[in-house]
């Protein structure tokens, strides 16, 4: 392959795709390049270090998720859009572990990704917006069901729901839980 067609574009995509294959934390430069069939030292050209590519990484998906969520809930509000966001979240780690696992690093240390997280945060808050939550408790709502979508999502991708039981009806009952919660969120948060 020449030199030439080689963009950092599609340098992110090739880490990508070998982070969907192998892992986010087993992705390495060395492999890249050989995917790549180029030497270790022509990725300089375009990533400077594996830091800077998985933070290239987590800004792309911070940048699909904050494009896929918003239209997931759009014209929706309350039990209606929390059920959306959970299946759009959920549908987007199926189909991108990488950018899904690198999304949910934290933002605080990282100044150049702190726009891109907050209109993450913003989605978020504005479904719970619509359960009449303000202020802390709506950063506590929006850990506490991130945690819960999260850990369900890590756990399907780890392969670890191994009975002959449907996982998507698993997953709503999950949802449906949250609702509840979420419902009757003035007395649960008060607690």
């Amino acid at each position: 392959m020449p030199r030439a067609q080689l963009t950092k574009e599609k340098v992110i995509n090739v880490a990508l795709n070998l982070a969907n294959l192998q892992g986010l934390e087993q992705l390495s430069l060395k492999d890249l390049a050989k995917e790549l069939n180029i030497k270790p030292p022509s990725l300089y050209n375009h990533v400077t270090n594996i830091a800077k590519l998985r933070l290239e990484i987590h800004r792309r998906g911070l940048e699909e998720l904050s494009d896929v969520l918003p239209k997931a809930i759009m014209g929706l509000s309350g039990e209606a859009a929390l059920e959306a966001l959970a299946h759009s979240y959920r549908q987007f780690g199926k189909e991108q572990p990488a950018l899904f696992f690198a999304s949910l690093e934290s933002v605080e240390d990282k100044p150049e990704l702190h726009d891109i997280g907050g209109e993450l945060l913003q989605v978020f808050s504005a479904v719970f917006h619509g359960f009449n939550l303000e202020g802390e408790d709506i950063i506590h709502a929006i850990r506490t069901y991130r945690a819960a979508l999260t850990g369900f999502i890590y756990l399907e991708l780890q392969g670890a729901f191994g009975m002959d039981l449907s996982v998507d009806e698993s997953f709503s009952k999950l949802v449906e839980g949250q609702v509840l919660v979420f419902k009757n969120s003035t007395s649960v948060l008060a607690v």
